[in-house]
């Protein structure tokens, strides 16, 4: 009588736990975001981790497997972006720099990304992202204080920026929204100018949105200050007579990447955007493969106009209208639709948002925008089992725990 009367508390009800939906509901966002994690770490596309994270990508599509709820348009611009990465392997030969393998690698990862178009993976996987993004934080700061290269598990300074971006938009809009805050700070130390620009410009966005409130941005900007003019050296190497000279840096000196101060902002953003953004080859109608990065063949750091080059236009044309649609589709409420405005903005000066990289969380994005809603009067098992969320919106804790159709606690059968 005990056990049934304890079984019967709604916070202490453990049988929603063990219901095969249920675990699929947790399981599966688990294991997405363990495949989309993999791909960030250093050397991961040349380890057996790869396929670890191919494994976690099929198992969580098998448990959360539902019929497909989104519009068929909206698969046409996949299937144009996947067919044309695979005729870039004949077109490397034909028209391109005979980079065969590089575009048969390139084209494989395009199709294992675009499969996340397809999953249910919803916000919960993000959610299982959280400790990632904190231990990515922690791990920058840790480098930064040693005098390391400041990029966490990730090897390189801009993806670790871009992914601590991306937890900095999701975390802010939960009701744990100050733990991002040690994002805020160790973002800055990156030194990943244009993923700066892009978190000044979202978190503003965000905030006169009101989606943030405002003093979480006054402090998130104020602890990106601090961490900009921390005297890193002066922590690690003491007070010696070689680190008496501090140069506070200056918005040219944060754009440009350089120690100096004789550059002027204007100068220091040309610089940097014709760096980025090389014109010496021009998009064509059929694909021609991976080109090669070498002097003389430089390839633009910009994922719409390196597809036009590469994959040809067809299916630049293809990733730009799927971006719009589902930023049009979106609400400005969704944390999702904010993380694909910031991989989107981010994809304009960098080629990492696309690929084996992070190619996965833009098809995801894209999928979780413009799916349609299950119908009301037939909401879907997993649907019918939130058993807790971050989200403002959620329900009261006294009905988390409570199956549909079950009366509230005091209340009798009808």
């Amino acid at each position: 009588m005990l056990s049934a009367h304890i079984s019967s508390i709604p916070i202490l009800n453990i049988r929603p736990l063990i219901r095969p939906a249920a675990i699929g509901a947790w399981v599966a966002p688990a294991l997405f975001a363990v495949s989309l994690a993999i791909p960030l770490t250093n050397h991961s596309l040349a380890s057996p981790l790869l396929l670890v994270a191919w494994m976690a990508l099929a198992a969580g599509i098998l448990i959360s497997h539902r019929p497909a709820q989104f519009s068929k348009v909206m698969s046409i611009p996949i299937g144009i972006i996947v067919v044309s990465a695979f005729l870039a392997i004949p077109g490397s030969l034909l028209l391109g720099d005979g980079k065969v393998i590089q575009s048969a690698i390139l084209a494989i990862f395009t199709a294992t990304t675009a499969v996340y178009f397809f999953s249910f993976a919803g916000q919960r996987t993000f959610l299982a992202l959280i400790p990632g993004w904190i231990l990515q934080a922690i791990w920058v700061i840790a480098q930064k204080a040693a005098v390391m290269t400041p990029s966490g598990f990730t090897g390189n300074p801009n993806v670790a920026a871009g992914f601590m971006l991306m937890g900095i938009i999701y975390i802010s809009q939960t009701r744990i929204r100050w733990l991002s805050i040690v994002l805020a700070f160790a973002l800055p130390l990156t030194d990943a100018r244009w993923a700066m620009i892009v978190y000044i410009g979202l978190l503003t966005a965000m905030a006169i949105r009101r989606v943030v409130p405002w003093r979480y941005l006054f402090v998130s900007f104020l602890l990106s200050m601090v961490a900009i003019v921390v005297p890193w050296h002066f922590i690690t190497a003491g007070l010696g007579p070689e680190t008496v000279a501090l140069k506070i840096p200056t918005p040219a000196t944060l754009l440009s990447g350089r120690n100096n101060n004789n550059d002027n902002l204007l100068q220091a953003i040309r610089q940097d955007i014709a760096l980025r953004l090389p014109v010496l080859r021009v998009p064509t109608l059929n694909p021609r493969g991976f080109t090669d990065d070498g002097p003389g063949h430089e390839t633009p750091h910009n994922v719409p106009l390196r597809m036009a080059i590469e994959s040809g236009v067809p299916s630049a044309l293809a990733w730009l209208w799927l971006t719009f649609s589902a930023l049009r589709r979106g609400g400005t409420r969704k944390p999702e639709w904010w993380m694909l405005l910031a991989i989107s903005m981010l994809s304009m000066m960098y080629y990492y948002p696309w690929g084996p990289i992070m190619g996965g969380w833009w098809f995801l994005l894209i999928g979780m925008l413009v799916k349609e809603r299950p119908s009301p009067h037939k909401p879907h098992k997993l649907e019918s089992c939130n058993l807790y969320s971050f989200q403002r919106s959620s329900p009261s804790r006294r009905h988390l725990y409570r199956s549909e159709g079950s009366p509230a606690p005091g209340q009798k059968h009808r």
